[in-house]
């Protein structure tokens, strides 16, 4: 017959598994979530890093103050797709800052071509 000592010491075992599982799920959950949110701002940093096309400089440089309404779609896909963002969400100090960042990318030919040809204003967002 086994003893008092033994049935407790393999309770113990049990509880310490049962325990550790749950601490390394917990940890996988929270890994998983911090990765999520490194590939979301490294999604949102991506297009610093843009080579320049020579093909994709345009001829006519964007200026911040006077095109924000002209170039609104081609921005809206912008901040979709490169800064994972939707302009109705924004502030409206908050837009300009980011619409100089997209003027900036766009004289220097940062952007992909069909910014250029007009195809990005077709898939805007919001």
């Amino acid at each position: 017959m086994p003893s008092s000592d033994s049935s407790s010491s393999s309770s113990e075992d049990r509880k310490r598994k049962k325990k550790h599982k749950k601490d390394r799920k917990k940890e996988k959950k929270r890994h998983k979530k911090d990765k999520k949110k490194k590939d979301k701002k490294r999604r949102r940093d991506d297009d610093d890093d843009a080579p320049v096309v020579a093909a994709n400089v345009p001829k006519e440089k964007l200026d911040a103050e006077d095109d924000y309404y002209a170039r609104a779609a081609e921005f809206r896909t912008w901040l979709r797709d490169a800064k994972d963002l939707y302009l109705d969400d924004l502030a409206a100090d908050e837009a300009r800052k980011l619409f100089a960042q997209f003027v900036d990318r766009w004289n220097a030919g940062r952007l992909d071509a069909s910014y250029y040809s007009g195809e990005a204003a077709g898939r805007g967002g919001k």
